[in-house]
């Protein structure tokens, strides 16, 4: 991080203030933007977490922050969890459930909430996108379709997500297509799935997902 020609001169001025609190330091990093992209710059926060979110929105005023909600399609999110740590996909829709319940009741009380699903994002880019500008605000560019246009500072992420042949466009995973192990838990948690379809498909991008 140090290493980092952004992140390490950003270092250099928290190091002077590091015992300020937590909203006058998130002022100090959003003038820093500022000075090195300019002010027409869009500040994009893709960290995960509910208590830095609420943090943040207990001192912004709420039509300065448009927290988006991207929600991965159960099935998806459980397949790609059972590739890297295994597990049983009962126990995985029901975490999923837990999690996104959390950040649903949330968002809802969030005047300028988003939800897109995941695969209404990967699947149709372009509309999606359309989507969050018009929220948000400001006009569609073609550049906003691929990855490698934009500034990207990660402190915490694997670095290889980002390498120049995976930035070129957006692409989608369908293995869970072939994963058998979610049938049973399709049929067995049809809460899980009523609380997927509103979440992941409620733009109503690719309906052919909804099953």
């Amino acid at each position: 991080m140090a290493k980092c020609e952004f992140w390490g001169e950003f270092l250099k001025i928290l190091e002077q203030d590091i015992k300020k609190p937590f909203k006058e330091k998130y002022y100090l990093f959003r003038q820093f933007v500022e000075n090195v992209y300019g002010k027409d710059i869009i500040i994009v926060d893709n960290s995960k977490g509910i208590i830095t979110l609420k943090r943040i929105l207990s001192f912004i005023p709420s039509e300065e922050i448009f927290p988006i909600l991207i929600v991965k399609d159960v099935r998806n999110w459980t397949t790609s969890a059972q590739r890297k740590h295994g597990g049983n996909a009962v126990k995985r829709y029901i975490r999923w459930y837990i999690e996104n319940k959390k950040f649903y009741s949330l968002f809802k009380a969030i005047k300028n909430g988003i939800i897109m699903g995941y695969e209404e994002f990967a699947l149709n880019p372009e509309d999606a996108i359309k989507i969050v500008c018009g929220k948000i605000g400001v006009d569609f560019d073609e550049r906003m379709l691929y990855p490698k246009n934009s500034h990207r500072h990660s402190v915490f992420s694997n670095r290889m997500r980002y390498v120049s042949y995976k930035k070129e466009n957006i692409s989608y995973d369908y293995r869970w297509f072939t994963n058998n192990s979610i049938c049973f838990a399709n049929l067995l948690l049809p809460f899980v799935m009523k609380l997927n379809k509103k979440l992941v498909y409620s733009n109503g991008l690719h309906k052919k997902f909804e099953q």
